[in-house]
């Protein structure tokens, strides 16, 4: 895959006043922001995660203005001041772009996402893996030839669990892969709509995976439910919570003491 490094900007916006995330906080409240500031160029650039690092933050998002193509992923670094460091941008001469990025043990990064450039499919699941450097050891594909989705990974103790979706199975697509991105095992949980995503995973002290995810049966709107796997992907439990209209997860957390926090709309 090709990857340019240049600087650039990316449109974002930053503020740490947790208030002006607040349900009933008044839109007045944004002009309390400590700061803003947007980066970009002439087209379209968007942020879809950001990770902490030790001098700075790496942003994952897309381009348009920069790269082989398409919409192309674009990482960001930025120094604790919130400048430009550098950036690299990965893909071909589609839509390309990430859902996540996460710090790996080895020092390195990777980051998820799904790809139209490259792969068996109309989409596919895209890894890609940088090293401490920041220099990129591996890019890989997953999927068939329907839309594959990655939406969440991470580190497992010997390789990587990778939540997401598949039109090319039935349910919610999980994946094992090792630390070279070698695919260890695949499968789907859920209804056969082709409908259920699983967008974050957790996890647990016995060693075991939990997922939220929306999902939507025959007949009904959106609703959701967690599911609770071993490491090698045999499924432990899944709950389900209905409701007459649509109701989706975005987020879990675990809490102190046994139960979870469950973020959705």
């Amino acid at each position: 895959m090709k990857q340019t490094a240049r600087h650039t900007r990316l449109y974002f916006i930053f503020s740490f006043l947790l208030s002006i995330f607040l349900v009933e906080t008044p839109i007045s409240s944004f002009a309390q922001s400590t700061f803003q500031r947007t980066v970009g160029l002439d087209k379209y650039e968007g942020a879809y995660s950001v990770l902490p690092i030790a001098d700075g933050y790496l942003i994952a998002g897309v381009t348009n203005s920069v790269g082989a193509g398409g919409q192309d992923i674009l990482i960001l670094k930025i120094d604790l001041n919130f400048n430009s460091v550098w950036a690299k941008t990965f893909g071909g001469d589609k839509r390309d772009y990430p859902r996540s990025i996460i710090a790996c043990s080895d020092g390195g990064y990777l980051i998820l996402g799904s790809t139209e450039s490259f792969g068996q499919g109309n989409k596919d699941i895209l890894a890609i893996k940088l090293g401490s450097d920041y220099a990129l050891e591996w890019t890989k594909t997953y999927g068939r030839i329907y839309s594959d989705d990655g939406f969440y990974v991470i580190e497992a103790t010997d390789g990587y669990m990778i939540g997401g979706d598949t039109q090319s199975g039935n349910g919610a697509l999980v994946l094992k892969i090792d630390d070279s991105g070698d695919v260890v095992w695949g499968r789907t949980y859920g209804y056969d709509e082709n409908s259920t995503k699983f967008y974050n995973i957790l996890r647990l002290s016995n060693g075991n995976y939990i997922f939220d995810c929306p999902f939507q049966s025959s007949g009904s709107g959106y609703n959701f439910m967690l599911a609770e796997i071993t490491p090698s992907g045999d499924l432990v439990m899944a709950k389900s919570y209905n409701a007459p209209d649509v109701d989706q997860t975005s987020d879990i957390l675990k809490i102190d003491g046994d139960g979870y926090y469950i973020l959705g709309h």
